[in-house]
Protein backbone atom coordinates (compact mmCIF):
# COMPACT_ATOMS: atom_id res chain seq x y z
CA UNK A 1 0.00 0.00 0.00
CA UNK A 2 1.26 3.40 -0.79
CA UNK A 3 0.51 7.04 0.36
CA UNK A 4 -2.64 7.94 -2.06
CA UNK A 5 -3.06 11.38 -4.09
CA UNK A 6 -5.46 13.08 -2.73
CA UNK A 7 -7.58 15.53 -5.87
CA UNK A 8 -7.93 19.37 -4.04
CA UNK A 9 -8.89 20.77 -7.55
CA UNK A 10 -9.92 19.30 -10.37
CA UNK A 11 -8.49 22.76 -12.85
CA UNK A 12 -5.71 24.73 -12.86
CA UNK A 13 -5.38 27.81 -14.04
CA UNK A 14 -1.97 28.76 -13.13
CA UNK A 15 0.12 26.54 -14.98
CA UNK A 16 2.04 27.28 -18.57
CA UNK A 17 2.67 29.62 -20.81
CA UNK A 18 2.87 33.12 -18.47
CA UNK A 19 1.53 36.53 -20.32
CA UNK A 20 4.33 38.40 -18.72
CA UNK A 21 7.36 35.96 -18.27
CA UNK A 22 9.60 38.83 -17.00
CA UNK A 23 7.18 38.99 -13.94
CA UNK A 24 7.46 34.97 -13.78
CA UNK A 25 11.43 34.86 -13.68
CA UNK A 26 11.32 37.16 -10.50
CA UNK A 27 9.36 34.97 -8.86
CA UNK A 28 12.05 32.02 -9.59
CA UNK A 29 14.62 34.12 -9.12
CA UNK A 30 12.94 34.57 -5.61
CA UNK A 31 12.81 31.07 -4.92
CA UNK A 32 16.43 30.18 -6.11
CA UNK A 33 18.23 33.13 -4.84
CA UNK A 34 16.13 33.27 -0.88
CA UNK A 35 13.97 30.14 -0.27
CA UNK A 36 15.96 27.59 -1.46
CA UNK A 37 19.54 29.31 0.26
CA UNK A 38 17.73 29.97 3.82
CA UNK A 39 16.24 26.60 3.65
CA UNK A 40 19.75 25.06 2.82
CA UNK A 41 21.60 27.31 6.06
CA UNK A 42 18.42 26.08 8.23
CA UNK A 43 16.52 29.07 8.87
CA UNK A 44 13.20 27.27 8.63
CA UNK A 45 10.93 29.59 10.46
CA UNK A 46 12.06 32.61 8.34
CA UNK A 47 11.16 30.27 5.51
CA UNK A 48 8.09 29.74 6.86
CA UNK A 49 6.81 33.06 7.99
CA UNK A 50 7.76 34.83 4.60
CA UNK A 51 6.39 31.56 2.56
CA UNK A 52 3.23 32.02 4.20
CA UNK A 53 3.27 35.60 4.12
CA UNK A 54 3.84 34.91 0.30
CA UNK A 55 1.19 32.60 -0.19
CA UNK A 56 -1.60 34.49 1.67
CA UNK A 57 -1.36 37.17 -0.86
CA UNK A 58 -2.66 35.15 -3.64
CA UNK A 59 -5.28 33.95 -1.01
CA UNK A 60 -4.93 30.12 -0.63
CA UNK A 61 -7.42 29.84 2.09
CA UNK A 62 -9.07 26.95 1.06
CA UNK A 63 -9.12 23.82 -1.48
CA UNK A 64 -11.00 25.28 -4.07
CA UNK A 65 -8.13 28.32 -4.64
CA UNK A 66 -5.68 25.68 -4.97
CA UNK A 67 -6.52 25.64 -8.68
CA UNK A 68 -5.40 29.06 -8.82
CA UNK A 69 -1.53 27.77 -8.19
CA UNK A 70 1.37 28.42 -10.20
CA UNK A 71 4.56 26.52 -10.06
CA UNK A 72 6.36 28.36 -7.93
CA UNK A 73 3.98 28.10 -5.45
CA UNK A 74 3.97 24.68 -5.78
CA UNK A 75 7.81 24.97 -4.91
CA UNK A 76 7.05 27.20 -2.24
CA UNK A 77 4.69 24.25 -0.65
CA UNK A 78 6.97 21.75 -0.95
CA UNK A 79 9.72 23.99 1.09
CA UNK A 80 7.28 24.63 3.36
CA UNK A 81 6.39 21.26 3.99
CA UNK A 82 10.75 20.68 4.20
CA UNK A 83 11.19 23.35 6.85
CA UNK A 84 8.03 22.16 9.01
CA UNK A 85 9.88 18.76 8.72
CA UNK A 86 13.49 20.55 9.97
CA UNK A 87 10.68 21.67 13.22
CA UNK A 88 9.23 18.93 14.01
CA UNK A 89 5.63 19.92 12.70
CA UNK A 90 4.83 16.85 11.44
CA UNK A 91 1.16 17.72 10.56
CA UNK A 92 2.48 20.88 9.08
CA UNK A 93 4.53 19.30 6.76
CA UNK A 94 2.12 16.71 6.19
CA UNK A 95 -0.18 19.03 4.60
CA UNK A 96 1.95 21.06 2.81
CA UNK A 97 3.57 17.85 1.22
CA UNK A 98 -0.03 16.70 0.17
CA UNK A 99 -1.06 19.88 -1.47
CA UNK A 100 2.30 19.96 -3.47
CA UNK A 101 1.88 16.05 -4.13
CA UNK A 102 -1.81 16.77 -5.19
CA UNK A 103 -0.12 18.48 -8.23
CA UNK A 104 0.90 15.67 -10.19
CA UNK A 105 -2.28 15.43 -12.17
CA UNK A 106 -1.54 18.88 -13.73
CA UNK A 107 2.23 17.32 -15.09
CA UNK A 108 1.34 18.39 -18.52
CA UNK A 109 -0.22 21.56 -17.75
CA UNK A 110 3.22 22.87 -16.06
CA UNK A 111 6.53 24.73 -17.27
CA UNK A 112 9.57 22.21 -17.44
CA UNK A 113 11.18 21.73 -13.99
CA UNK A 114 8.14 21.73 -12.07
CA UNK A 115 6.65 18.41 -11.83
CA UNK A 116 10.24 17.54 -9.53
CA UNK A 117 8.79 19.29 -6.86
CA UNK A 118 5.17 17.17 -6.62
CA UNK A 119 7.17 14.16 -7.11
CA UNK A 120 9.56 14.64 -4.32
CA UNK A 121 6.99 16.00 -1.89
CA UNK A 122 5.44 12.01 -2.63
CA UNK A 123 8.32 10.85 -1.46
CA UNK A 124 8.44 12.84 1.40
CA UNK A 125 4.80 12.03 2.28
CA UNK A 126 5.88 8.57 2.23
CA UNK A 127 8.79 8.58 4.07
CA UNK A 128 6.64 10.31 6.67
CA UNK A 129 4.07 6.94 6.05
CA UNK A 130 6.65 4.50 6.65
CA UNK A 131 7.00 6.21 10.50
CA UNK A 132 3.88 7.08 11.71
CA UNK A 133 1.61 4.91 9.72
CA UNK A 134 -0.57 5.24 6.18
CA UNK A 135 -3.21 5.66 7.63
CA UNK A 136 -2.62 8.78 9.31
CA UNK A 137 -1.11 10.36 6.48
CA UNK A 138 -4.16 9.05 3.30
CA UNK A 139 -6.92 10.16 6.10
CA UNK A 140 -4.95 13.56 6.90
CA UNK A 141 -6.77 16.74 6.32
CA UNK A 142 -5.38 20.30 5.38
CA UNK A 143 -8.32 21.77 5.45
CA UNK A 144 -7.29 22.85 9.20
CA UNK A 145 -3.88 24.00 8.01
CA UNK A 146 -5.68 26.28 5.43
CA UNK A 147 -7.81 27.78 7.52
CA UNK A 148 -5.20 28.38 10.39
CA UNK A 149 -2.15 29.60 8.17
CA UNK A 150 -3.56 30.78 4.90
CA UNK A 151 -6.40 32.79 5.76
CA UNK A 152 -5.81 36.25 7.49
CA UNK A 153 -5.72 36.89 10.86
CA UNK A 154 -7.08 40.11 12.81
CA UNK A 155 -3.93 41.70 14.28
CA UNK A 156 -0.81 43.90 12.59
CA UNK A 157 -2.44 44.69 8.72
CA UNK A 158 0.16 43.04 6.52
CA UNK A 159 1.05 45.64 2.96
CA UNK A 160 -1.18 43.21 1.09
CA UNK A 161 -1.24 45.22 -2.36
CA UNK A 162 2.72 45.89 -2.49
CA UNK A 163 3.53 41.77 -1.49
CA UNK A 164 1.26 40.89 -4.42
CA UNK A 165 2.84 43.63 -6.60
CA UNK A 166 6.69 42.74 -5.48
CA UNK A 167 5.70 38.74 -4.91
CA UNK A 168 7.36 38.82 -1.90
CA UNK A 169 7.54 40.81 1.35
CA UNK A 170 11.31 40.77 1.83
CA UNK A 171 12.34 43.79 -0.32
CA UNK A 172 12.88 47.18 1.00
CA UNK A 173 10.11 48.98 -0.02
CA UNK A 174 7.70 47.44 1.71
CA UNK A 175 10.36 47.17 4.75
CA UNK A 176 9.98 51.04 4.21
CA UNK A 177 5.96 50.96 4.60
CA UNK A 178 6.02 48.79 7.71
CA UNK A 179 8.12 50.90 9.64
CA UNK A 180 6.03 54.03 8.47
CA UNK A 181 2.80 51.84 9.29
CA UNK A 182 4.25 50.67 13.11
CA UNK A 183 5.71 54.16 13.73
CA UNK A 184 3.38 56.54 12.00
CA UNK A 185 -0.14 55.29 11.18
CA UNK A 186 -0.56 53.26 14.35
CA UNK A 187 0.24 56.00 16.60
CA UNK A 188 -2.11 58.36 15.38
CA UNK A 189 -6.19 58.11 15.43
CA UNK A 190 -6.24 59.02 12.03
CA UNK A 191 -3.74 56.36 10.69
CA UNK A 192 -5.44 53.72 12.81
CA UNK A 193 -8.12 54.49 10.69
CA UNK A 194 -6.84 54.26 7.58
CA UNK A 195 -5.17 50.88 8.52
CA UNK A 196 -8.73 49.51 9.46
CA UNK A 197 -10.14 50.08 6.18
CA UNK A 198 -7.20 48.78 4.46
CA UNK A 199 -7.51 45.73 6.88
CA UNK A 200 -10.73 44.97 4.50
CA UNK A 201 -10.33 46.26 1.29
CA UNK A 202 -6.17 45.38 0.95
CA UNK A 203 -7.06 41.24 0.93
CA UNK A 204 -9.47 42.21 -1.55
CA UNK A 205 -6.77 44.39 -4.11
CA UNK A 206 -4.84 42.17 -3.49
CA UNK A 207 -6.03 39.25 -4.85
CA UNK A 208 -7.71 41.40 -7.54
CA UNK A 209 -4.47 41.99 -8.57
CA UNK A 210 -2.56 39.29 -7.84
CA UNK A 211 -2.53 36.99 -10.59
CA UNK A 212 -2.45 39.83 -13.72
CA UNK A 213 0.88 40.96 -14.43
CA UNK A 214 -0.41 44.15 -16.17
CA UNK A 215 -2.53 44.96 -12.81
CA UNK A 216 0.48 44.52 -10.88
CA UNK A 217 2.62 46.65 -13.13
CA UNK A 218 -0.27 49.13 -13.13
CA UNK A 219 -0.48 49.02 -9.21
CA UNK A 220 3.16 49.17 -8.98
CA UNK A 221 3.52 52.51 -10.86
CA UNK A 222 0.02 54.06 -9.28
CA UNK A 223 -0.29 53.39 -5.98
CA UNK A 224 2.82 51.73 -4.23
CA UNK A 225 6.31 53.38 -5.77
CA UNK A 226 3.99 56.77 -4.71
CA UNK A 227 3.12 55.04 -1.07
CA UNK A 228 6.73 54.09 -1.02
CA UNK A 229 8.34 57.56 -1.24
CA UNK A 230 5.54 59.20 0.71
CA UNK A 231 6.42 56.99 3.31
CA UNK A 232 10.40 57.57 3.13
CA UNK A 233 9.69 61.26 2.97
CA UNK A 234 7.32 61.30 6.07
CA UNK A 235 9.75 59.20 8.06
CA UNK A 236 12.97 60.86 6.95
CA UNK A 237 10.84 64.28 8.02
CA UNK A 238 9.97 63.61 11.36
CA UNK A 239 13.25 61.36 12.44
CA UNK A 240 15.85 64.19 10.82
CA UNK A 241 17.51 60.89 9.19
CA UNK A 242 17.35 58.25 7.09
CA UNK A 243 14.59 55.57 7.66
CA UNK A 244 16.04 52.35 9.67
CA UNK A 245 15.48 50.27 6.27
CA UNK A 246 17.42 52.63 4.31
CA UNK A 247 20.75 52.36 6.95
CA UNK A 248 20.81 48.29 6.80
Amino acid sequence: MAVKLKLFNEVNRGYGPKNMPAAFESQIEYLNSYVKRDYSRGAFQYVIDSGLDRLKVYGFGSTEDLQTMAEHHLATFYYLGKCYLGLSQVDNAIACFHIAYSQTVFANSMLPGFLEYAELAGAELQRIADRVGEEYVNNFDIVPFLQQNLTKKTGCSPCFVATAVYGTPDVFQLRTLREFRSRILYTNSVGQVLLKWYDVLGPWLARLIAHSYLACGAARVLVVSPAYMIAKLTLTVSSGNPTETERR
